[in-house]
């Protein structure tokens, strides 16, 4: 079995684990369609960026970066969002309308994280001044934006419907969802399956990664877009690049 394969069959378990826990909580009011949504896209997102599709086509480039994956994820759920959902960014979260419940503190505590990343880069990070514009690209450009799109707007839209948001936290609703999503973002970056499914996992990473996410999360619900943690996870991002 091939590495692709294998970290997808994990990731799948990892996430129908989560939605067991979900259907525990919710005591079996669950919306079935909105949870079997989550799942597909979680399946199509997964299989494009763990490169499983390369067992069945043959990948175009060669290069360090992800470029194909990162890119077929974005078309998938892009034309998921538009054609399938026929969203008008209330899902997805592409809007531009601050219509969610606190979109004034989400914003405050989006300016309060982009300083805090600004100081952990000047003080924690050696930075990387001589960088090559793809990596800046890549890892500041296309793969925050596919993640904040998947993780932020469609899986967790999902996700909050299928088992509801019956928390306030600070003025956002918030469910469920908001945590099975983090954990799942967290373990797209630091949970690792070999062909042989020998699993490891950088815990150092996910240990800060599941809590960004619930952050991100917390503003997508706050705010009603993506355009919040988009920005938040960007410029964290990019700015250890330019420190």
């Amino acid at each position: 079995m091939s590495g692709p394969i294998s970290q997808l069959l994990a990731d799948s378990s990892l996430f129908l684990l989560l939605a067991g826990i979900g259907i525990v909580l919710a005591r079996g009011r669950v919306a079935w369609a909105w949870l079997a949504i989550a799942f597909g896209l979680f399946i199509l997102e997964d299989f494009a960026l763990s490169s499983a599709w390369g067992s069945v086509f043959t990948r175009p480039f060669e290069r360090g970066f992800n470029w194909e994956g990162e890119l077929l994820a974005l078309l998938i759920l892009v034309l998921v969002g538009a054609f399938v959902l026929r969203d008008r960014g209330e899902v997805s979260g592409l809007k531009l309308s601050q219509s969610g419940p606190a979109p004034a503190r989400a914003a405050l505590v989006a300016i309060a994280l982009c300083i805090t990343a600004g100081a952990a880069a000047y003080w924690m990070a050696p930075g990387v001044p001589h960088a090559p514009l793809e990596e800046i690209a890549f890892q500041a450009g296309l793969s925050p934006l596919v993640d904040e799109l998947f993780y932020r707007g469609l899986l967790l839209s999902a996700l909050d419907r299928a088992f509801g948001r019956p928390l306030s936290v600070l003025g956002a609703p918030m469910g469920w969802g908001a945590v099975a999503s983090a954990i799942l973002f967290a373990a797209s970056q630091s949970f690792i399956v070999t062909p042989g499914l020998i699993v490891s996992m950088d815990v150092g990473q996910g240990a800060y990664l599941f809590p960004a996410g619930l952050i991100l999360a917390w503003l997508r619900n706050a705010s009603g877009s993506l355009v919040l943690p988009l920005a938040v996870h960007v410029w964290a991002s990019a700015i250890f690049y330019v420190l």
